[in-house]
């Protein structure tokens, strides 16, 4: 898969997935979502796995694998919790800073982007976080900024954890990430003893949601083996963006001159971080 493709569908395939999640949770448990999804995501990368003959057992992307997959799961419980309570597009922003996670643990090892890779990054992050704030936030309770700020740093430590699993097995480490998560939450299901709303109806629209999230994650898993994992988050970073056209052209919200002007600035930022990675 050409590279270009894989970095356009990264934050595609998640924008939307999370798009119509938070849509469908209005109306069903947010848990319930993501583990079905989760579920349906496990399914479809063990199809995938198995017809490209890519199922790799061994013991580190076992262990990364599910890692990530127990990350993963904590980071949508407090993110979810945090749009509860607060707005959503300030949550979103705040989330899009799990790209500094990668970064930090990347300076640790010695290793680190280029500066031009660096000023991509930061124009990015600074273009996504003026593109999804609200004309009129209002007052962001405290509780919901921490639970945001917790769920970015957690998001950060999976990208690491899967990036790890990845390196042995793109495909078993997304299908083991989804298999786990898939577990952890039905565990919880089974507890509370409740399907957290669901309804056959809901089947299709959640097979949909689970084919985008799929996407997501295999074309991130892929793209992990091309670029410094700081790179490669970035632009699962850029899903906000997403979420904002999204609202655009489903919800007819225009967008402002300086979301515009923004919106150059992320993918002028993209530019240089591939071109100088």
């Amino acid at each position: 898969m050409p590279v270009f493709l894989l970095l356009v569908l990264n934050p595609i395939a998640f924008g939307l997935s999370d798009y119509f999640s938070g849509r469908l949770s209005t109306r069903i448990n947010p848990w319930a979502v993501i583990g079905s999804t989760s579920v349906l995501s496990a399914v479809v990368a063990l199809i995938w796995a198995l017809v490209f003959d890519s199922v790799d057992l061994q013991p580190g992307v076992l262990a990364w694998g599910a890692a990530s997959g127990l990350l993963l799961v904590a980071a949508f419980a407090l993110f979810y919790s945090a749009l509860a309570i607060g707005k959503g597009a300030v949550v979103g922003s705040i989330i899009t800073l799990s790209i500094i996670v990668p970064i930090v643990l990347d300076r640790v090892h010695g290793t680190m982007p280029s500066r031009p890779s660096l000023a991509g990054i930061a124009a990015i992050i600074i273009g996504v976080i003026v593109i999804a704030q609200p004309r009129s936030a209002g007052r962001q309770p405290k509780s919901a900024t921490l639970l945001a700020l917790a769920a970015a740093a957690i998001f950060g430590v999976q990208f690491m954890a899967l990036d790890r699993a990845s390196q042995i097995s793109s495909d078993t480490a997304v299908l083991v990430e989804f298999a786990v998560g898939a577990a952890a939450i039905a565990a919880l299901g089974a507890a509370k003893r409740s399907l957290g709303g669901i309804t056959k109806a809901d089947v299709p629209r959640l097979l949909g949601i689970g084919m985008l999230s799929v996407i997501g994650s295999l074309t991130f898993s892929a793209s992990l083996a091309v670029f410094n994992v700081a790179i490669a988050s970035t632009f699962t970073n850029m899903e906000p963006l997403v979420l904002a056209l999204c609202g655009y052209f489903l919800m007819k919200e225009k967008l402002t001159l300086v979301q515009i002007g923004a919106l150059i600035v992320v993918v002028a930022g993209a530019a240089a971080a591939v071109l100088y990675s």
